[in-house]
This record gives structure tokens, C-alpha cells and sequence, in this order.
């Protein structure tokens, strides 16, 4: 019986996790697509006292923070590949001869 709600409870907390880094991922293509600066909800954040302020930044930021971070890989990955697409091209070619 243990076992099921520990199982139920960590299948709850990645769920919950993986929900996080992916509202983290939409976060950073609202950042880049408008140029916002700030993210929504900070000045909130800031006026709380410091010991929720950590817990809250450690559960939820540190995720989220982690989708922002992937999401910006994953954007220079993409122009990297698009920068590149002329001279896979021309190596293509070449190697063709």
C-alpha cells in the first residue's frame, strides 16, 4: 500500500515537473517573441517574505528557468542549422564531383 502512494506521489511530482520546465519553454518564446524584459509576476514575488520567496523560486523558478534555458538552445541551435544550410549545400555539391 506504501509503495502505490509513494509511486502516485512521484508520478505526481514529475508530472507536475514536466508541466513546469514546459510553462518555463512557452515562457521563453513569449520573452523572445515580444521582447519583454520582465517576467510577469516578479514585482509579486519580490514583496513576499524572504524564506517563501526561496521556497518558491527553488520549486517553481528553477523548472521554469530550465524550459527559458532550453527554449534558447534550441532557438541558436535552429539559427545555427539555418546559417549553415548554404554551405551544407555547397559541400553537397562538392562532394557529388
Amino acid at each position: 500500500m506504501h509503495d502505490r502512494v509513494m509511486r502516485r506521489f512521484a508520478g505526481l511530482g514529475l508530472a507536475a515537473l514536466v508541466a513546469l520546465v514546459v510553462a518555463g519553454f512557452i515562457l521563453g518564446g513569449y520573452l523572445d517573441a515580444t521582447g519583454a524584459s520582465s517576467v510577469p509576476g516578479l514585482p509579486w514575488l519580490m514583496h513576499q517574505p524572504k524564506p517563501l520567496r526561496i521556497v518558491i523560486e527553488l520549486a517553481i523558478g528553477v523548472p521554469i528557468a530550465f524550459g527559458v534555458a532550453f527554449h534558447v538552445i534550441l532557438e541558436t541551435v535552429d539559427l545555427l542549422w539555418f546559417l549553415s544550410t548554404p554551405i551544407r549545400k555547397v559541400w553537397a555539391v562538392a562532394r557529388r564531383r
